[in-house]
């Protein structure tokens, strides 16, 4: 009788903390990722055992917790999540490593963003490590346009003329205004002509950024990255107008950004990615159609 209730006592200590566990990869499975204080709302767990609880699945490589806002978010081979958020975790995770290497070359933050199908949505970023104060919560504000932002211009100079095709259907059917210019068919050619003449991405001057506290403040360049024929997203640097031209930093980082992506490109494809996620039937789910 004694041993049982020792062996219970000794169990239940586990077990609690093995339902905690469970508890937090249930709710990042249904969320897709989330901060600390919205899992300690909705796990009911006190700071401390949250801290716990977050610190072991993360050394034990459940979740991974996102450079750029801190959220915590899924590793593929956990509990059962939608497709898509899955994608975009492990490409966000096996960015986090290669962004964390530009900064320590580069005072300017960059960021690592895909294709939806109509704009581009950022993944991960190294702003909330640089010493510089350019809006360190770039996750989850309006995703950058295709057709004005560094990002968006990149990939559709890189992507083939197929996919251009389609992204060109959904701006079409677009209510976001921004989105109207692609209505403009010599517009946009001579857009596509200009960023394949200079090789990168450039953010329109007049590009209302949402990462911006006035117009004009920022720059940007972007440099896709690369598996196989495919554009699987785009790697960006931004920079303060004011403290550097865009020829300067063309000249100092532009290689180093292509490197970076390079890489980038060739340890996903590593890791199985073949195509941008928006096209591939797996992550249908999760992403704006393609135009038919």
């Amino acid at each position: 009788m004694s041993t049982r209730s020792t062996s219970t006592h000794a169990e239940g200590p586990a077990i609690q903390s093995l339902a905690k566990g469970l508890r937090i990869l249930r709710l990042l499975a249904q969320d897709g990722d989330a901060g600390f204080a919205r899992l300690q709302r909705d796990s009911g767990l006190s700071k401390a055992a949250l801290a716990r609880v977050l610190q072991t699945l993360e050394h034990e490589g459940w979740i991974s917790k996102r450079m750029a806002d801190g959220h915590y978010q899924l590793r593929t081979g956990g509990l059962p999540a939608a497709p898509a958020a899955l994608a975009i975790g492990q490409l966000a995770d096996l960015a986090a490593t290669p962004l964390r290497e530009l900064h320590a070359q580069t005072v300017w933050p960059s960021d690592i963003s895909i294709c939806t199908g109509a704009h581009m949505r950022i993944l991960e970023s190294n702003r909330a490590i640089s010493p510089l104060t350019i809006n360190w919560h770039v996750m989850g504000m309006q995703a950058p346009s295709m057709l004005w932002s560094a990002a968006g211009r990149a990939y559709l100079m890189a992507c083939p003329a197929s996919e251009r095709g389609k992204i060109f259907k959904n701006l079409g059917q677009s209510s976001r205004r921004e989105d109207h210019a692609i209505q403009d068919a010599a517009w946009v050619n001579a857009l596509l002509a200009q960023t394949c003449a200079q090789g990168y991405g450039k953010r329109d001057a007049t590009y209302p950024s949402p990462d911006q506290v006035f117009h004009g403040q920022l720059g940007a360049i972007a440099v896709p990255i690369m598996v196989g024929r495919h554009a699987l997203g785009c790697l960006s640097l931004v920079w303060i107008l004011s403290m550097a031209s865009e020829d300067m930093i063309v000249q100092r980082y532009l290689a180093l950004l292509r490197k970076t992506a390079a890489s980038i490109g060739t340890t996903c494809e590593q890791h199985g990615f073949k195509r941008p996620p928006w096209l591939d039937p797996k992550y249908r789910d999760g992403f704006i159609q393609a135009g038919a």
